[in-house]
């Protein structure tokens, strides 16, 4: 009997000596949510590039400037891109589909590398804008299968400029 006293009283002591210390504190979170920017791409109005009339062996040689202009209520702190989102030609997949087939538009940065349709784009580095908002001119080309013999006629396509912050 007397060995379970003893026992009990040294788990005792030991309890007290060896107990973590214990404290709390409260923590306190502050910020202020900000809107993304409101950014519009040529103040909200269609960007147009006009080819002119081509003829149908000359392709390569034909070019219109895409004028862009990106404006934004202040700088956005993130990443600033941009993609051309439109359907893609079968042949190409650089192009994006014209209304004739076999025939497509690229498009291409200042520096003449190739956007490729549906794939954002840093503005400041892929595109080459230094403040993230601004002027930029793009370069459209047309090309074509090599196999589709191309009619005459008006030619057409489309695509949607989209801003994405991130």
């Amino acid at each position: 009997m007397k060995s379970v006293t003893i026992t009990s009283t040294l788990f005792y002591l030991a309890s007290i000596f060896f107990h973590p210390a214990h404290a709390t504190s409260t923590v306190e979170f502050h910020g202020t949510l900000m809107q993304a920017p409101n950014c519009r791409i040529n103040e909200d109005q269609p960007v147009k590039a006009e080819f002119g009339t081509i003829q149908t062996d000359s392709l390569s040689a034909a070019s219109a400037e895409v004028p862009v202009t990106i404006a934004c209520d202040f700088v956005p702190s993130g990443t600033l891109a941009m993609s051309i989102d439109g359907t893609v030609s079968g042949f190409n997949t650089d192009a994006l589909q014209s209304n004739i087939e076999g025939l497509g538009i690229t498009l291409q940065t200042e520096q003449g590398e190739f956007i490729t349709p549906n794939k954002f784009y840093n503005v400041s580095e892929d595109l080459g804008l230094t403040s993230k908002t601004g002027s930029l001119t793009l370069k459209a080309g047309l090309t074509s299968d090599g196999e589709t013999d191309l009619p005459g006629g008006e030619f057409n396509a489309s695509a949607t400029l989209v801003l994405q912050v991130s």
